[in-house]
């Protein structure tokens, strides 16, 4: 009897000693958990107050980038920061026959509203294996790669590792409305009911000659979109060249009006690229189409710019001793002509250029009282046909 207490003592002794031991592990980790997370937000909290000391190096959503070991990266909008923690390579070296391909497991530290931990592995095959990515306060976060790929006889340091990661933002999509320009920020995606899904995948050049600079040539900005997940197009602004600024696709014709931030000498870092879109019902000739100011529309080897509109309508709600009319000034090539809306002169609607009969149906909005209307609002509905 006397000995069967001794075990019970012996047992509730040791089960306090592991309590214990349990606690002093616990709280230094939580000690350097609430360290890591004061210098990631810090790091945030200073990105956000000074946009112009934005690093060169900081992560662009939708971009594929590296991270070594250690390593602290955050992203362009100042609202996510990563640290790369720690490297777990199992995977089956190159020259060796293994049971199974391994994965690679990679350690991060992140801040976005809050801090998180977390594991991704470059495959996902085991119950025990961490995901190929990870999604927190709106941000999704994706393994890659990681390298160097281990091989047989050699052994990486962990500093010689590096992971290859991308970062979007999860969104809802811009709602288009045709003949509308829209904004659109790179990794953004907008929506045209269900016929079309855009999205903008990537700057592919941006040679515009900087602001504060001279250069022999103007340069250009090239920008991949991507249509309903599969049709790849390049929208391209350079000028003299506006064919490249669109894309006809499924009736539809995507067109790109402009990119910003415009290069500035001397500042490799000035934000988010954003890009300006407008999406129209490819025209036909023979059919009433809408332009928007300042857009190209092209039927086959037509194009047809709207240039500027001048508007004396007389407006909804007021009394006028003239009806008045509506100006709009088109381009087809270099050359430039107005046509006319004014009621009893239908023949100032409508002129025949280059072997086309173009004709102004309709300008919209209508002035009203007391409201102004801005220049990008108004909309030409035109028929263009060809000429006998």
């Amino acid at each position: 009897m006397l000995f069967l207490k001794k075990i019970v003592l012996f047992l509730v002794f040791a089960a306090f000693i592991v309590s214990c031991a349990k606690k002093e592990n616990v709280a230094p980790a939580k000690a350097e958990q609430s360290q890591k997370s004061g210098e990631l937000k810090a790091i945030l909290d200073n990105a956000q107050a000074n946009p112009n000391a934005r690093t060169s190096g900081a992560i662009q959503l939708g971009i594929p980038f590296e991270i070594g070991l250690d390593d602290i990266r955050y992203s362009l909008d100042a609202r996510f920061v990563i640290r790369l923690d720690n490297v777990q390579d199992s995977r089956c070296p190159k020259g060796m026959m293994c049971v199974r391909a391994g994965g690679a497991k990679v350690s991060f530290s992140a801040y976005q509203g809050q801090y998180f931990n977390f594991d991704l592995e470059t495959v996902n095959v085991l119950p025990t294996s961490a995901p190929v990515q990870r999604t927190f306060n709106g941000y999704t976060l994706k393994l890659i790669d990681v390298s160097p790929y281990p091989a047989v006889n050699i052994k990486f340091p962990k500093s010689a590792y590096k992971a290859t990661l991308v970062l979007t933002k999860d969104e809802a999509p811009v709602k288009v409305v045709l003949s509308t320009p829209f904004e659109l920020e790179l990794g953004g995606k907008a929506k045209l009911g269900n016929a079309l899904n855009l999205e903008f995948k990537e700057v592919m050049e941006d040679s515009r000659c900087p602001e504060g600079t001279q250069c022999v040539w103007q340069g250009r900005v090239k920008l991949l979109f991507v249509a309903n997940n599969d049709q790849k197009m390049d929208l391209t602004l350079e000028a003299g060249k506006p064919q490249l600024a669109r894309f006809d696709y499924q009736g539809f014709t995507i067109e790109l009006l402009n990119v910003v931030p415009y290069p500035v000498a001397g500042n490799a870092n000035q934000g988010v690229y954003k890009a300006t879109v407008v999406v129209t019902q490819s025209p036909s000739f023979g059919s009433e189409f809408e332009m928007s100011y300042g857009t190209t529309v092209n039927i086959k080897d037509f194009d047809l710019t709207f240039n500027e509109v001048e508007d004396s309508r007389c407006p909804e709600g007021a009394q006028c001793i003239w009806a008045g009319n509506v100006k709009v000034n088109f381009k087809v090539g270099g050359f430039g002509f107005t046509l006319t809306k004014e009621a009893g002169k239908p023949e100032l609607a409508q002129t025949t250029i280059n072997g086309y009969m173009v004709k102004l149906v309709e300008v919209s909005p209508y002035p009203s009282v007391g409201t102004t209307i801005n220049k990008a609002n108004y909309r030409a509905k035109v028929v263009v046909t060809k000429a006998n």
